[in-house]
């Protein structure tokens, strides 16, 4: 590698072997030496995203979808992470940030866009705001089963746990009965899908 290579003996700052050596003055003159050797990166420029030339409402499907960044740190930028169901107006300003970069010449959000990640518009009424099985799900699952808990009713309480149970599906994840979930999900965003129209 050339950023490795230490200086040639000419370049060192002392006449021979045998005289005293300053290693400060010697790892500096290195490393000024290694500086002139380095060719200068050029960071690629932010790209606005093609998909995007005003504000606009969009809905997020994805799992940890970056949308901008919240400002910089000693590292760079710090991109802004949103979870899946949330909703948010955003505009190519935004997110013609170095955080959104996909290669030299696309921004993320185009990328998001041709896998699913995001959309135009509000949450669709079939959209939940976890993937089944995972822990926001749970956590979700569990707050819903402790509202269910807190009925006295026996009728009420029945019905809020057949509801419950059909909004999160089974409490206890395999792959059937997730099979059987993103199943019916499915054909209730068909559903949805044929209402709007």
């Amino acid at each position: 590698m050339t950023d490795k290579i230490p200086p040639a003996a000419d370049e060192l700052p002392f006449g021979s072997f045998d005289d005293e050596i300053d290693e400060a003055k010697v790892l500096a003159q290195a490393a000024a030496i290694q500086a002139k050797r380095a060719k200068p990166v050029e960071k690629p420029k932010p790209v606005p995203p093609k998909s995007l030339t005003e504000p606009r409402l969009v809905h997020v499907l994805g799992a940890n979808v970056v949308l901008g960044q919240r400002g910089r740190d000693a590292w760079g930028p710090v991109p802004r992470f949103v979870e899946r169901g949330a909703e948010l107006v955003v505009s190519p300003q935004q997110l013609t940030v170095e955080s959104m970069l996909d290669g030299p010449d696309r921004n993320v959000f185009d990328r998001y866009l041709d896998e699913g990640k995001v959309g135009f518009g509000p949450l669709p009424g079939w959209v939940r705001p976890w993937t089944y099985g995972d822990r926001s799900w749970d956590d979700a699952r569990q707050v819903a089963v402790r509202r269910v808990r807190t009925l006295t009713d026996p009728k009420e309480r029945r019905e809020a746990s057949e509801a419950l149970e059909n909004y999160y599906g089974p409490a206890t994840f395999d792959p059937r009965s997730a099979a059987e979930f993103h199943e019916r999900i499915t054909r209730e965003r068909v559903e949805h899908e044929r209402g709007q129209q």
